[in-house]
């Protein structure tokens, strides 16, 4: 099975959201909107570490410390480009299976 990066996945996603536009611009947004997804796919492996994979978005949202709004924003954002799950918990357990204990609780980000 071939490895692919969580921003590499999320590229891949957003440009084919974009359709045929290569724009500076458009190649900007791109870029842009695949980083942020991948970043709440990496807070979401954190979040899920520490409370299951079976938590709540309330709980995951608590967890992660973010708004409600901008929590649900970061959601449609991530299901543009992933319609096909409601939330990141299959990616995210991907990410946690590939980075084994290397991936450190949110209480630990928190107290650095």
């Amino acid at each position: 099975m071939t490895r692919v990066s969580v921003l590499t996945l999320c590229m891949a996603r957003a440009t084919a959201a974009a359709g045929d536009s290569t724009t500076a611009w458009a190649v900007f947004k791109q870029t842009h909107r695949a980083s942020r997804v991948a970043a709440f796919i990496a807070m979401w492996a954190v979040a899920i570490r520490d409370l299951g994979p079976d938590a709540s978005h309330a709980a995951i949202q608590r967890d992660l410390n973010e708004s409600r709004s901008t929590f649900y924003r970061r959601l449609v954002d991530f299901r543009e480009l992933f319609p096909e799950h409601d939330d990141p918990t299959p990616l995210a357990l991907l990410v946690l299976d590939a980075a084994g204990s290397a991936v450190p609780s949110a209480h630990t980000l928190v107290a650095a």
